[in-house]
């Protein structure tokens, strides 16, 4: 991951099956999202939407982002993304910016290039492991 210093994020995502997960990790301020993604292999590397939220309250799926989609973005003003604490909902923030995959036609993706779910939680279990929070 590269921060271009003015918002913009870089992620090259390497081989291998990769998983981008776009969560709140506070509990009391936004997420602006500006990603470009260089690498993005369908069929391989997929989009975590399980702590995303659409305007209804339910959650995000491929038939939500299609009205979000031009050929090399995915937008994600019309979101709300969940924060968890200890497995709980305990607020949704609000969520603001895109996803550009770079060479990938975004409006041709399918239902397998995305994560779905009711329970954001395990993903924030694999981070705080990962970084040993707990």
């Amino acid at each position: 991951m590269v921060d271009g210093g003015d918002g913009r994020t870089l992620l090259l995502l390497g081989g291998g099956s990769d998983v981008i997960s776009i969560a709140a990790l506070d509990d009391n301020q936004g997420i602006d999202i500006d990603a470009w993604v260089i690498d993005f292999a369908r069929g391989s590397d997929r989009i975590n939407l399980e702590g995303l939220a659409d305007s209804d309250g339910g959650t995000v799926d491929l038939y939500d982002l299609i009205n979000d989609m031009t050929p090399s973005n995915i937008g994600l003003d019309n979101y709300t993304a969940e924060y968890f604490d200890n497995g709980v909902v305990t607020s949704e923030q609000a969520l603001s910016g895109d996803i550009k995959l770079l060479g990938v036609n975004a409006e041709r993706m399918v239902s397998t290039d995305f994560v779905y779910g009711t329970d954001g939680s395990g993903w924030r279990d694999e981070f705080d492991n990962l970084i040993n929070i707990i």
